[in-house]
C-alpha cells in the first residue's frame, strides 16, 4: 500500500541514528521520503545494516493519526515551505511538526526572549513591543515559557500573529498553565516542534528549541534576563547564526537586567527604546505603527514635558523631579493628574511607569 509523504517522513524520523548527512544523500538518490521507504535493502546501501533494518520496519501511521487529531502537519527540510533562515543553520531540524498557520514561516519574524521570573516592567515591555511588532506585520517568535515568553505571545495575539517554538511534542505542551494560550496560538498563529507529538518536555530539548526560536527570526530582542539564563543562551545562538541582536534598557540595580546591560556594554546587542528603532534596522520595509504613546495633544504642556522625561522603565517621584528639574510638589501634582487620566500607572515600591496602551 502506498504511503503518503507525511507518513513516510514521520517514519524516517523514528529511525534512530538517521541524520542529516545520510538523508541528504538518500534524497539526492531517491527524491522523496516515500521512495526512500519503498527502496530495497540493496538500494539503501551504503547505509549500515542496522539503519536499513530500521527503515524497513519504521511506521509513521500512529503518529500521523495523532497529528491529524491535533490538526497538525509535518514539514521536512526538503519541502518548499521550510523556512529559508532555518535552512541556513549548521544543524537545522530536518523535520518540523506544526499546528496552525504554516504560512507564517514565510513572513518576517523577530524573536523575543527573557527570564521566566520577570518584573512588571519586563512583562509590560514585552507585551507592548510584541503588540507593536505584530500590528506592523511582523511575526513574534518565542518559546511559550513563563514570564517574558508568555507576555510576548499574549501581546502579539492582540494585534497579529505569533509562533511558539516548543521544548516538547505538540500533545505534551509545557508549562500546563499556558495550555489556553497555546490553543489561542494554534488558532491565530503557529505551534512548532522538532519532536513527535507525545514527546514529554525535557531539559535537553529546551536549548535545541532555542536554536529554532532564533533560527527562524531576522533578529532577537532581549527583554529582561540575568547573566545566566536560557534567554542568554538564545542570544548566543542568534549571535552564532549571524542574526541581529537587540536589548531593552533596564534598571541598573536589578540582577534580572544584568544580561541586557552586559550585551549592550560589550556591543554585542543594540539598545532599543521603541519598536520603530528595531524595525528601522531590519530588511522588512517601512512598516507603519498601529498604536502609539499617549496622545500628547490632549495634555497640558507641563504634563507633556513630564511624560517626555519618563524613561522606558519605572521611576520614583524623586528621580523624576531630579530629571525634570521641577520642584517635588509640582511633579507630584502633575503625576496625580496623569494617574487620573490613565497616562501613568503606579507600580510596586512607589514607582511610576508610562501606560503604553495609549
Amino acid at each position: 500500500m502506498m504511503r503518503g509523504e507525511e507518513e513516510c517522513w514521520i517514519a524516517l524520523h523514528r529511525v534512530k541514528g538517521l541524520g542529516m548527512k545520510q538523508l541528504t544523500s538518500l534524497m539526492q538518490r531517491f527524491g522523496s521520503a516515500s521512495a526512500i521507504m519503498a527502496a530495497s535493502a540493496e538500494d539503501l546501501a551504503p547505509l549500515s545494516p542496522e539503519l536499513v533494518d530500521q527503515i524497513g520496519r519504521a511506521d509513521g501511521r500512529e503518529e500521523l493519526f495523532r497529528l491529524r487529531e491535533l490538526g497538525g502537519f509535518v514539514l521536512s527540510y526538503w519541502d518548499a515551505g521550510y523556512p529559508e533562515l532555518l535552512r541556513s543553520l549548521i544543524d537545522p531540524p530536518w523535520l518540523l511538526y506544526g499546528r496552525g498557520n504554516r504560512d507564517l514561516l514565510k513572513q518576517p519574524s523577530i524573536a523575543m526572549v527573557g527570564t521566566r521570573s520577570a518584573t512588571p516592567y519586563g512583562l509590560s515591555s514585552a507585551r507592548f513591543f510584541a503588540r507593536e511588532l505584530a500590528a506592523s506585520g511582523v511575526v513574534v517568535v518565542s518559546g511559550l515559557a513563563r514570564g517574558i515568553d508568555t507576555a510576548a505571545h499574549e501581546g502579539a495575539l492582540e494585534a497579529g500573529s505569533t509562533i511558539a517554538c516548543l521544548g516538547s511534542g505538540l500533545a505534551q505542551l509545557y508549562p500546563k498553565e499556558n495550555l489556553k494560550l497555546a490553543e489561542q496560538i494554534a488558532k491565530k498563529g503557529l505551534l512548532l516542534s522538532e519532536v513527535s507529538c507525545q514527546t514529554a518536555p525535557a531539559r535537553y530539548l529546551f536549548p535545541r528549541r532555542n536554536r529554532i526560536v532564533s533560527g527562524i527570526s531576522l533578529a532577537t530582542l532581549l527583554v529582561e534576563a540575568p547573566e545566566k539564563s536560557g534567554a542568554v543562551g538564545t542570544m548566543e545562538l542568534a549571535e552564532s547564526q549571524g542574526r541581529k541582536l537587540f536589548a531593552l534598557p533596564g534598571r541598573w540595580d536589578m540582577p534580572s537586567f544584568q544580561a541586557n546591560h552586559s550585551w549592550v556594554r560589550k556591543q554585542r546587542a543594540v539598545l532599543v527604546e521603541n519598536p520603530q528603532e528595531l524595525l528601522s534596522t531590519l530588511p522588512i520595509g517601512k512598516i507603519p505603527f498601529q498604536t502609539a504613546l499617549p496622545q500628547m495633544e490632549e495634555l497640558e504642556t507641563e504634563q507633556q514635558n513630564l511624560l517626555r522625561w519618563m524613561p522606558a522603565h519605572e521611576i520614583t517621584l524623586d528621580e523624576l523631579a531630579l530629571l525634570s528639574a521641577l520642584p517635588l510638589p509640582k511633579v507630584a501634582a502633575l503625576l496625580t493628574d496623569l494617574l487620573l487620566r490613565g497616562r501613568v500607572e503606579e507600580v510596586a515600591g512607589n514607582r511610576f511607569a508610562l501606560v503604553r496602551d495609549g
